[in-house]
């Protein structure tokens, strides 16, 4: 009988209150009740990769979203591409538990890279380069290079970066003289990939994908 008894006393015993099952401690604002329980804990051991509800609610980040507006909640990190936040002893621990921006960058691992992509120029905003980390704004991840349609890729920033911001490569437009050739308005010069010598190439032939020029320097998209 005692070996029937006993795995059933620990389940129900989980559920229990780690305090005295008392609602008036539990509804204090720094404890966090456990769902479906009895059970309540200090709001510091939330989200601390350490399972203390018996339904793991205290872990699972997506349904504790209201963390990060907590005043007290001061020396936790925020993960800021997904708006959540996590403790701050797992800053650092070789674990990456924010999600990561790209393959080995993570918020909470690399904080030297996240705080330089949190600011950047203005010349660098819609340059075809995403440089700031994405931040999540009504609902969808938003960067540098968001709502890019109207802005101009040919601008004093861009004109002659010896960066195709433009997909035809129009702000690298005279750019280049050379005395030996003078190519006319909205065009390219190149080195022919057939002749290899300097050419003149349309603006329309521009990434087009017909490589025209050595190198495919007409195709760098």
């Amino acid at each position: 009988m005692h070996l029937y008894v006993v795995p059933t006393y620990k389940q129900l015993w989980a559920c229990k209150a780690i305090i005295r099952n008392d609602s008036i401690l539990c509804n204090r604002s720094k404890m966090y009740q456990c769902h479906n329980s009895s059970k309540c804990i200090s709001i510091y051991r939330l989200n601390d990769n350490v399972r203390d509800c018996p339904y793991n609610d205290d872990e699972q980040l997506t349904m504790v979203n209201s963390t990060c507006k907590l005043d007290y909640f001061k020396n936790y990190f925020k993960c800021k591409k997904e708006n959540r936040c996590i403790s701050r002893h797992l800053v650092g621990n070789g674990i990456c538990d924010c999600t990561e921006h790209e393959p080995g960058l993570c918020e909470d691992e690399n904080p030297d890279y996240d705080l330089s992509r949190k600011k950047v120029s203005f010349q660098t905003i819609c340059d075809g380069f995403t440089e700031l980390l994405p931040i999540i704004i009504d609902g969808q991840n938003q960067t540098d290079e968001t709502e890019c349609e109207q802005w101009s890729c040919n601008n004093t920033y861009t004109h002659c970066n010896s960066l195709w911001n433009c997909f035809d490569g129009a702000h690298e437009i005279d750019c280049d003289r050379l005395p030996t050739i003078n190519c006319p308005l909205y065009h390219h010069i190149c080195i022919s990939s057939n002749t290899t010598q300097f050419m003149c190439l349309p603006i329309e032939k521009a990434n087009n994908g017909q490589i025209d020029c050595l190198g495919s320097t007409d195709e760098p998209k």
